[in-house]
Protein backbone atom coordinates (compact mmCIF):
# COMPACT_ATOMS: atom_id res chain seq x y z
CA UNK A 1 0.00 0.00 0.00
CA UNK A 2 1.36 3.45 -0.94
CA UNK A 3 2.67 5.72 1.76
CA UNK A 4 0.76 8.62 0.22
CA UNK A 5 -2.82 9.23 1.31
CA UNK A 6 -3.87 11.98 -1.05
CA UNK A 7 -3.63 12.17 -4.83
CA UNK A 8 -4.82 14.55 -7.48
CA UNK A 9 -5.34 14.02 -11.18
CA UNK A 10 -3.58 16.03 -13.86
CA UNK A 11 -6.09 17.22 -16.44
CA UNK A 12 -5.58 18.46 -20.00
CA UNK A 13 -7.81 20.12 -22.55
CA UNK A 14 -8.80 16.68 -23.87
CA UNK A 15 -9.42 15.00 -20.47
CA UNK A 16 -7.34 13.22 -17.83
CA UNK A 17 -3.63 12.59 -18.24
CA UNK A 18 -2.39 9.30 -16.83
CA UNK A 19 -2.32 8.25 -13.18
CA UNK A 20 -2.54 10.11 -9.91
CA UNK A 21 0.27 12.20 -8.43
CA UNK A 22 1.01 11.99 -4.69
CA UNK A 23 0.32 15.25 -2.95
CA UNK A 24 2.75 14.78 -0.03
CA UNK A 25 5.72 13.55 -2.08
CA UNK A 26 9.03 15.34 -2.05
CA UNK A 27 9.47 14.20 -5.64
CA UNK A 28 7.63 12.22 -8.30
CA UNK A 29 8.33 10.27 -11.49
CA UNK A 30 7.04 11.09 -14.97
CA UNK A 31 6.84 8.34 -17.63
CA UNK A 32 4.92 7.33 -20.73
CA UNK A 33 3.12 4.06 -21.33
CA UNK A 34 3.02 2.09 -24.60
CA UNK A 35 0.24 4.35 -25.93
CA UNK A 36 2.24 7.51 -25.26
CA UNK A 37 0.10 8.62 -22.30
CA UNK A 38 2.00 10.56 -19.60
CA UNK A 39 1.84 9.14 -16.05
CA UNK A 40 3.03 10.52 -12.71
CA UNK A 41 3.77 8.25 -9.74
CA UNK A 42 5.73 8.19 -6.50
CA UNK A 43 7.81 5.21 -7.70
CA UNK A 44 9.42 4.57 -11.11
CA UNK A 45 7.83 1.85 -13.24
CA UNK A 46 9.64 -1.46 -13.41
CA UNK A 47 9.86 -1.76 -17.17
CA UNK A 48 10.05 1.84 -18.41
CA UNK A 49 12.36 4.79 -18.07
CA UNK A 50 11.09 7.63 -15.94
CA UNK A 51 12.11 11.22 -15.28
CA UNK A 52 12.54 12.29 -11.66
CA UNK A 53 10.63 15.49 -10.85
CA UNK A 54 11.60 17.62 -7.87
CA UNK A 55 8.42 19.26 -6.65
CA UNK A 56 8.78 22.82 -5.46
CA UNK A 57 6.70 22.44 -2.29
CA UNK A 58 4.52 19.56 -1.08
CA UNK A 59 0.86 20.41 -1.64
CA UNK A 60 -1.41 20.48 1.41
CA UNK A 61 -3.50 17.47 2.35
CA UNK A 62 -6.59 19.14 0.95
CA UNK A 63 -5.32 21.40 -1.88
CA UNK A 64 -7.54 24.15 -3.15
CA UNK A 65 -8.70 24.08 -6.79
CA UNK A 66 -6.34 26.94 -7.59
CA UNK A 67 -3.34 25.07 -6.11
CA UNK A 68 -4.24 21.91 -7.98
CA UNK A 69 -4.56 23.86 -11.23
CA UNK A 70 -1.21 25.63 -10.75
CA UNK A 71 0.67 22.40 -9.98
CA UNK A 72 -0.99 20.62 -12.90
CA UNK A 73 0.02 23.43 -15.27
CA UNK A 74 3.64 23.28 -14.06
CA UNK A 75 3.88 19.52 -14.54
CA UNK A 76 2.12 19.70 -17.89
CA UNK A 77 4.58 22.33 -19.10
CA UNK A 78 7.60 20.31 -17.92
CA UNK A 79 6.35 17.20 -19.75
CA UNK A 80 5.41 18.95 -23.00
CA UNK A 81 7.51 17.92 -26.04
CA UNK A 82 9.75 20.58 -27.60
CA UNK A 83 8.10 22.71 -30.28
CA UNK A 84 8.51 21.43 -33.81
CA UNK A 85 9.57 23.55 -36.72
CA UNK A 86 6.58 24.52 -38.81
CA UNK A 87 6.72 24.07 -42.59
CA UNK A 88 6.77 27.84 -43.02
CA UNK A 89 9.74 28.20 -40.67
CA UNK A 90 11.63 25.44 -42.49
CA UNK A 91 10.95 26.99 -45.89
CA UNK A 92 12.04 30.39 -44.63
CA UNK A 93 15.29 28.94 -43.28
CA UNK A 94 16.01 27.21 -46.61
CA UNK A 95 15.27 30.44 -48.49
CA UNK A 96 17.66 32.38 -46.24
CA UNK A 97 20.40 29.79 -46.76
CA UNK A 98 19.91 29.98 -50.54
CA UNK A 99 20.18 33.78 -50.48
CA UNK A 100 23.33 33.57 -48.37
CA UNK A 101 24.88 31.07 -50.80
CA UNK A 102 24.05 33.27 -53.79
CA UNK A 103 25.60 36.26 -52.01
CA UNK A 104 28.81 34.30 -51.36
CA UNK A 105 28.97 33.34 -55.04
CA UNK A 106 28.53 36.96 -56.12
CA UNK A 107 31.30 37.91 -53.71
CA UNK A 108 33.66 35.33 -55.18
CA UNK A 109 32.93 36.36 -58.78
CA UNK A 110 33.47 40.03 -57.96
CA UNK A 111 36.79 39.38 -56.22
CA UNK A 112 38.00 37.22 -59.10
CA UNK A 113 37.00 39.86 -61.66
CA UNK A 114 38.67 42.60 -59.64
CA UNK A 115 41.86 40.55 -59.36
CA UNK A 116 42.01 40.08 -63.15
CA UNK A 117 41.26 43.74 -63.86
CA UNK A 118 44.13 44.81 -61.60
CA UNK A 119 46.72 42.69 -63.46
CA UNK A 120 49.19 44.36 -65.79
CA UNK A 121 47.89 42.51 -68.85
CA UNK A 122 45.32 43.34 -71.56
CA UNK A 123 41.87 42.17 -70.46
CA UNK A 124 38.82 41.25 -72.50
CA UNK A 125 35.28 40.13 -71.70
CA UNK A 126 34.26 36.82 -73.30
CA UNK A 127 30.84 35.79 -74.58
CA UNK A 128 29.92 34.48 -71.10
CA UNK A 129 30.58 37.97 -69.64
CA UNK A 130 33.70 36.72 -67.86
CA UNK A 131 37.07 38.47 -67.85
CA UNK A 132 40.08 36.87 -69.53
CA UNK A 133 43.70 37.85 -70.04
CA UNK A 134 45.20 38.30 -73.48
CA UNK A 135 47.98 35.69 -73.84
CA UNK A 136 51.56 36.71 -74.54
CA UNK A 137 52.63 37.12 -78.19
CA UNK A 138 53.28 33.94 -80.21
CA UNK A 139 51.87 31.72 -77.48
CA UNK A 140 48.46 31.22 -79.04
CA UNK A 141 45.01 31.49 -77.51
CA UNK A 142 42.73 28.54 -76.83
CA UNK A 143 39.61 30.69 -76.55
CA UNK A 144 37.94 31.08 -79.96
CA UNK A 145 34.72 32.81 -78.95
CA UNK A 146 33.64 36.45 -79.06
CA UNK A 147 35.74 38.88 -77.04
CA UNK A 148 35.44 42.54 -76.03
CA UNK A 149 38.68 44.26 -75.00
CA UNK A 150 38.57 46.99 -72.38
CA UNK A 151 40.43 50.26 -72.91
CA UNK A 152 41.90 52.13 -69.93
CA UNK A 153 38.77 54.20 -69.29
CA UNK A 154 36.43 51.19 -69.39
CA UNK A 155 38.85 49.21 -67.28
CA UNK A 156 38.97 51.84 -64.51
CA UNK A 157 35.20 52.12 -64.54
CA UNK A 158 34.83 48.37 -64.24
CA UNK A 159 37.33 48.25 -61.36
CA UNK A 160 35.18 50.76 -59.46
CA UNK A 161 32.03 48.74 -60.23
CA UNK A 162 33.60 45.49 -59.01
CA UNK A 163 34.85 47.19 -55.85
CA UNK A 164 31.28 48.28 -55.11
CA UNK A 165 30.04 44.72 -55.67
CA UNK A 166 32.69 43.42 -53.28
CA UNK A 167 31.54 45.90 -50.62
CA UNK A 168 27.93 44.89 -51.18
CA UNK A 169 28.32 41.09 -51.17
CA UNK A 170 31.46 40.33 -49.14
CA UNK A 171 32.23 40.56 -45.46
CA UNK A 172 35.53 42.29 -46.19
CA UNK A 173 37.60 43.82 -49.00
CA UNK A 174 39.80 41.90 -51.40
CA UNK A 175 42.89 40.85 -49.47
CA UNK A 176 46.40 40.49 -50.97
CA UNK A 177 46.24 36.73 -50.46
CA UNK A 178 42.89 36.50 -52.25
CA UNK A 179 44.20 38.67 -55.09
CA UNK A 180 47.29 36.49 -55.53
CA UNK A 181 45.24 33.29 -55.41
CA UNK A 182 42.74 34.54 -57.99
CA UNK A 183 45.48 35.74 -60.34
CA UNK A 184 47.34 32.43 -60.10
CA UNK A 185 44.08 30.60 -60.75
CA UNK A 186 43.24 32.54 -63.91
CA UNK A 187 46.77 31.99 -65.26
CA UNK A 188 46.48 28.27 -64.57
CA UNK A 189 43.09 28.08 -66.27
CA UNK A 190 44.56 29.84 -69.30
CA UNK A 191 47.49 27.40 -69.46
CA UNK A 192 45.20 24.41 -69.06
CA UNK A 193 42.92 25.57 -71.87
CA UNK A 194 45.94 26.00 -74.12
CA UNK A 195 47.31 22.56 -73.20
CA UNK A 196 43.94 20.92 -73.86
CA UNK A 197 43.75 22.59 -77.26
CA UNK A 198 47.32 21.48 -78.06
CA UNK A 199 46.58 17.87 -77.14
CA UNK A 200 43.46 17.86 -79.29
CA UNK A 201 45.37 19.28 -82.23
CA UNK A 202 48.43 17.03 -81.81
CA UNK A 203 46.23 13.94 -81.58
CA UNK A 204 45.18 14.36 -85.21
CA UNK A 205 47.11 12.08 -87.58
CA UNK A 206 47.90 14.96 -89.92
CA UNK A 207 49.41 17.13 -87.17
CA UNK A 208 52.88 15.62 -87.52
CA UNK A 209 53.57 16.13 -83.81
CA UNK A 210 56.11 13.88 -82.16
CA UNK A 211 54.89 11.37 -79.58
CA UNK A 212 57.24 12.89 -77.00
CA UNK A 213 55.71 16.38 -77.32
CA UNK A 214 52.19 14.99 -77.22
CA UNK A 215 53.04 12.92 -74.15
CA UNK A 216 54.50 15.96 -72.40
CA UNK A 217 51.35 18.04 -73.01
CA UNK A 218 49.16 15.22 -71.75
CA UNK A 219 51.31 14.92 -68.64
CA UNK A 220 50.92 18.66 -68.00
CA UNK A 221 47.14 18.33 -68.23
CA UNK A 222 47.09 15.38 -65.86
CA UNK A 223 49.33 16.98 -63.26
CA UNK A 224 47.97 20.53 -63.29
CA UNK A 225 44.46 20.61 -64.72
CA UNK A 226 42.43 17.83 -63.09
Amino acid sequence: MSRFRHFFMISTASGMLGTAVPTHAADAYRWRDADGVVHFSDKPPANRSAALLKLRTPPPANPSPAEVSAEAARLRESSAPPPRSTPNATQEKLAQEKLAQEKRQRCLRSKQALSILEMDRPVYRDEDDLYRLKPPPRRGDAYLGKREYLDEVARKQEIIAQQELVSENCTGPLTPAERQGAQEHVLQVDQCEKAAADVKKMSQPESGSSPEVLSARRAFLQENCN
